[in-house]
């Protein structure tokens, strides 16, 4: 049954008035509370709706763009009779929870929902700026001076008074706008993108511009996961040639609510039923063991490392300072080391555990789309579009192959690392992104395979100012194993053979409950440090620092302690504990001891912390050291016309050099300019001291 749009303002008043929650009015107080507040948007569920008049609610869903229009009237008409408004303003009558006929994803948008009311999901890549629509344009006739009010109801056409209606004219203009007296509206146009899990292999994503108007406008931003309800319209797009149009039109949405999803989403689905395992399982005295079971069942081992990404997944809250400062609060893992070991999948299974979280490749990214770019618009503006990291703030981006990155593509995310934001200076705008994200990265060596008598850092292709970035870095060898390459065999041959069969009585717990669980954890628990706990820290770094020093390489820096304190913060919150406990302390100083391993010396079997700050150890710069003392000392005794260099080659033997090293330190040297050759024979240092 169709009604007209009295009839329909009639309803909906009736509605807003009538209709009990139970046996209290439902809509009268949340009026109140709206004019209280100085809002003009109220809420609906489309429950309601279609509880109060079937009919009612169909026709919303079949001709929104008139039962729209008919609905916000009747609020205002409430709003003026109940509250008694000094100032005249538009309300919007704004509904949510529509019919699941009506939900559906942004690749899956036909011909069938064109001018009807849907309900998309999605992702926001990008924002425009926030612009006018001329709602009401008030026109006057330049021959008589009578006005015209025209009311658009197109973003992209506008209309203008054909003649002119005073009698005594009646003449087809001209008109001109007069703008004091027309009625703008602020209006947003968004992109909105599939989330990257619903996608296929091989699915290209698809995107569509989303136009919102008055309160909504500024709501999100982009990387923000969306719920939009909203009228589907065509736009006819223009000719390759000139300005003749073309057959082709172009989908776009007319926002009438806009939510931002995320945690709270996650939350909003936990069932009281959910909540409760939730709590029990947080009591289980093999908590830890449970969850490590769950993490990439398919992978067997590395329980170090999964224990690692279940910490990061549980994360600790960024500490934002009155000055500005801010204390990073994500841990950012790099798993490194030979192919053909698991780090993909693991990689690739920690992004799942966040809402935010999106897995890239090295090869199929740059560093503008790890950070941002210059996007211009249709009508020629720049805008900064956000990359993966921004994407991802408050999630986990994943990294696969990063070692394969271009070096100026990785040189792009520093501060992103460390900072957590992405200053960007493009097209003459000056954005600063917030990117608020664990990074989880896999890479191989250099050379595809690791060798364990070289030191760390000679074996692969990253600068140490991203090496340092990381919280922990985990080495993955594939040694042959008798053992253990049964134990891999019969775990791999049998999820093949028999899929989740051969999971079955390992412990773990659906995917679903574990980012559920991570995902409550998050939102609700913030474990307090108590002072034992913060001695113990204060003692170990002590202990750890007085390993190294006086002639022994530096075993650990600030850097270490303060990661530490963060994955100590995250072992209290997977037990779901207000306090943070020795027991948590006692695991992560586990953990740590295992993954700085790493940072053991092959020369020296001695743990030095200058592998990952410098990329070189203590061992090679005291090398190092008298190759440039070697070089000094014959350029003198040559009168300062150089050293020469078999000479220099003579002298490092004697210090137990071998040539190969000593070869290899000149070349660096020359190539950072600190050694030149004033002759093909000589080398001399470019700062003598």
């Amino acid at each position: 049954m169709k009604y007209s749009n009295d009839e329909l303002i009639e309803k909906f008043t009736s509605f807003l008035q009538s209709f009990r929650d139970v046996a209290e009015p439902k809509y009268h107080p949340l009026i109140d509370e709206m004019h209280s507040k100085g809002e003009v948007s109220l809420e609906v569920d489309f429950d309601d709706l279609i509880e109060f008049d079937p009919d009612v609610a169909e026709m919303y869903l079949q001709e929104p763009d008139i039962v729209f229009s008919s609905s916000c009237l009747a609020l205002k008409a409430v709003v003026k009779l109940q509250c008694n408004p000094r100032k005249e303003k538009d309300y919007f009558f704004r509904i949510y929870n529509l019919p699941k006929t009506q939900i559906c994803k942004v690749k899956d948008i036909t011909d069938e929902h064109v001018r009807k009311m849907v309900q998309i999901t999605g992702i926001i890549t990008l924002a425009s700026y926030r612009d006018f629509f001329m709602k009401e344009a008030v026109y006057t006739c330049d021959r008589c001076g009578e006005y015209h009010t025209i009311t658009n109801d197109n973003y992209f056409i506008a209309k203008k008074p054909i003649t002119c209606t005073n009698p005594a004219c009646k003449r087809n203009g001209p008109f001109t706008l007069v703008t004091n007296y027309s009625k703008p509206v602020l209006i947003q146009t968004l992109k909105i993108n599939d989330f990257p899990e619903d996608l296929k292999n091989g699915e290209m994503p698809e995107d569509f511009d989303c136009i919102v108007e008055s309160d909504l406008v500024g709501k999100v931003l982009p990387g923000n996961k969306v719920e939009v309800v909203g009228m589907i319209f065509l736009k006819q797009t223009a000719s390759a040639k000139g300005d003749a149009k073309s057959p082709i039109f172009t989908k776009y949405l007319k926002g009438v609510n806009l939510k931002v999803i995320g945690i709270e989403q996650e939350l909003s689905h936990i069932t009281e039923e959910e909540e409760e395992e939730i709590l029990e399982l947080s009591k289980k005295e093999n908590l830890k063991d449970i969850l490590i079971s769950s993490f990439a069942p398919t992978i067997k081992g590395y329980e170090n490392i999964k224990y690692a990404l279940i910490l990061q997944a549980f994360g600790c809250p960024q500490k934002v300072f009155p000055d500005g400062t801010k204390l990073r609060g994500d841990s950012h893992i790099l798993l490194i080391g030979d192919p053909s070991t698991g780090k993909s999948q693991l990689t690739y299974f920690a992004t799942k555990l966040s809402p935010r979280g999106i897995f890239c490749t090295g090869r199929g990214v740059t560093g503008a789309g790890l950070t941002g770019s210059a996007t211009q618009l249709s009508d020629r503006r720049w805008t900064i579009q956000p990359g993966v990291l921004s994407l991802t703030d408050g999630g986990i981006a994943g990294i696969d192959e990063m070692g394969r990155m271009e070096e100026n593509d990785r040189e792009a995310i520093h501060t992103a690392l460390e900072q957590q934001e992405i200053p960007q200076h493009k097209a003459g705008l000056k954005v600063t992104l917030q990117a608020r994200c664990a990074v989880v990265a896999s890479a191989n060596p250099t050379h595809d395979r690791f060798d364990r008598n070289k030191p760390f850092a000679e074996q692969f292709s990253m600068p140490v100012t991203i090496l340092t970035r990381f919280d922990f870095i985990f080495c993955f060898t594939d040694d042959p194993d008798v053992n253990k390459d049964l134990m891999i065999a019969d775990h791999i041959t049998s999820v093949r053979a028999f899929g989740e069969k051969a999971l079955e009585g390992n412990g773990g717990i659906p995917i679903q409950t574990m980012r559920k669980y991570i995902m409550y954890a998050r939102k609700n628990v913030f474990p307090e440090f108590n002072k034992e706990v913060l001695d113990a820290m204060n003692k170990w770094y002590v202990q750890i620092r007085q390993q190294g020093g006086k002639g022994k390489p530096m075993s650990a820096t600030t850097r270490q302690i303060d990661a530490l304190q963060r994955l100590i913060y995250a072992n209290a919150r997977m037990r779901l504990s207000n306090k943070v406990e020795m027991r948590d302390y006692v695991d992560v100083v586990k953990l740590y001891e295992e993954a700085r391993k790493i940072m053991i010396d092959p020369e020296t079997n001695e743990f030095d912390v200058d592998m990952i700050e410098t990329g070189r150890p203590k061992s090679q710069q005291d090398k190092m050291t008298i190759i440039m003392d070697i070089i000094s000392k014959l350029d003198k005794k040559n009168n300062d016309e150089g050293a020469i260099v078999k000479e220099v080659y003579e002298d490092t033997r004697a210090e137990n050099i071998p040539d190969s090293f000593t070869r290899k330190i000149i070349e660096e040297l020359k190539t950072k300019g600190d050694v030149y050759e004033p002759r093909p024979d000589r080398l001399k240092l470019t700062l003598v001291t």
